[in-house]
């Protein structure tokens, strides 16, 4: 998915050397976050990795702070990278598509999931702090047809929703 992305940015102006993704070994999640599993990560690790190439895209590009577009499991480990202190270093953030709500809501079943809306990753990320102090981390938007800027917390919906035009930095 991200090569074709990054051609999308690139066809329409962006500088692809302004363009990284973050390569997790394993991308798949635990199915408890608090047990190890082979070929599994964990939303620490997650986390982690994302941490590493923000500091290593902030190293190359001499910029202050990134902005970060993720898809799918990458949006709650943006989310999570910001409440553990990375939001000096996020001008933005895109979530597309991604479980800011979770997949399923059972604090029986699965209470370990990073998927489960009842489980602790995603209360700790909707209890936690927004950039900026006051502001809370939770998202109240009708699927990914929003975005949220990481420095106020605020909420906008996308300019149209449409297409796969992506407009070149002025």
């Amino acid at each position: 998915m991200w090569p074709t992305t990054l051609r999308r940015f690139e066809s329409n102006g962006w500088p692809g050397e302004r363009l990284h993704t973050v390569e997790i070994r394993y991308p798949n999640a635990r199915d408890d976050a608090n047990q190890a599993q082979p070929a599994r990560s964990s939303t620490q690790r997650h986390r982690q990795a994302l941490a590493r190439t923000v500091e290593r895209v902030r190293h190359l590009s001499g910029e202050p702070r990134v902005v970060r577009i993720a898809n799918s499991r990458g949006g709650p480990a943006v989310r999570h990278f910001i409440a553990q202190g990375g939001a000096a270093s996020v001008s933005h953030e895109i979530l597309c598509g991604t479980p800011n709500h979770g997949v399923f809501a059972d604090p029986a079943h699965a209470p370990g999931s990073e998927f489960n809306v009842a489980g602790a990753f995603l209360l700790s990320l909707d209890d936690a702090q927004g950039p900026g102090g006051g502001a809370r981390s939770r998202l109240a938007c009708a699927g990914s047809r929003c975005a949220r800027t990481a420095t106020t917390g605020a909420l906008s919906p996308m300019a149209n929703g449409s297409g796969s035009r992506v407009e070149p930095p002025t």
